[in-house]
């Protein structure tokens, strides 16, 4: 059984690291050189979520603009109502990349972490041949093992992934296979499970979304993390996390719709509920 998210946060935070949704808008991406192939119109999204356990605990915003050749990328995630008495929260994060053909590929990805105890900027830069980390302070260890440079270079950070579901192919179904992340020091995979269609609710049709499809994902530790014990990996988590992921419009981009999982503190969700597409 693949190890779960392992984070010192309550189960809903456990559940948004496994899809990449715990970094998230900060200083703005830079600007990659520009691809040769374009894969898409241009378009853009901003995208908000509400995240709760019994009451609301979380909000997320995610912003997206896609021109031919190349995206950029951000998030926000901040604890809100009850959990931020327990656990403050501001995560900010950018990336940039190339758009080509069917591809999505990364070029920068940058975080700033600001919880009042463990502040951190992170940056990272793919070059094609190599990954390359900056940290401000530095990480005191880089986990027990360190991520390799074939596991660095084989990976993408996870704005991007999330920017490869949104691009998924229109020929392709948006929930299989596995990702790989890497995140400036964590390296890790996520499993999905497709469990085909299902009839979109009053909040998705009010949003405009359509075709939604249904999968569970698995969230492994790769390298990068420091060694922890067996009854630490579940981190209150009684099942796989699901999510829904549906088009925004006929043939339009896809997004995530909501994620959900059954916890030690009951069930955890995380609700699209505002979206503004170009």
């Amino acid at each position: 059984m693949p190890k779960r998210s392992t984070a010192k946060t309550p189960a809903l935070l456990g559940a948004a690291a496994a899809l990449g949704l715990v970094v998230g808008p900060a200083a703005t991406a830079q600007e990659p050189p520009v691809a040769r192939t374009p894969l898409t119109a241009p378009f853009t999204l901003t995208l908000g979520y509400d995240g709760s356990l019994l009451v609301k605990v979380l909000d997320i915003q995610l912003n997206a603009e896609v021109a031919a050749h190349n995206f950029r990328t951000s998030a926000r995630l901040r604890t809100s109502g009850l959990l931020a008495l327990f656990k403050k929260l501001d995560m900010r994060a950018g990336a940039s990349g190339y758009v080509e053909g069917a591809r999505v590929k990364p070029y920068t990805f940058q975080y700033l972490n600001t919880d009042g105890h463990k502040d951190r900027k992170v940056q990272v830069s793919w070059t094609g041949s190599e990954v390359t980390t900056t940290s401000a302070p530095v990480f005191p260890t880089l986990g027990d093992p360190p991520a390799t440079p074939a596991q660095k270079l084989e990976a993408a950070d996870p704005l991007t992934q999330l920017m490869r579901l949104t691009l998924t192919p229109a020929n392709e179904e948006p929930c299989r296979g596995v990702m790989h992340f890497f995140d400036g020091k964590q390296r890790y995979d996520v499993s999905f499970d497709y469990r085909g269609t299902y009839a979109p609710d009053s909040r998705e049709r009010g949003l405009g979304l359509v075709a939604p499809v249904r999968c569970t994902i698995q969230y492994r530790e790769v390298a990068g993390y420091k060694k922890k014990k067996l009854a630490d990996q579940g981190e209150g988590l009684r099942e796989d996390v699901t999510i829904g992921l549906a088009r925004v419009g006929a043939g339009g981009p896809w997004v995530m719709s909501y994620l959900a999982a059954d916890t030690q503190f009951g069930r955890a969700r995380i609700l699209l509920h505002r979206l503004k597409a170009s």
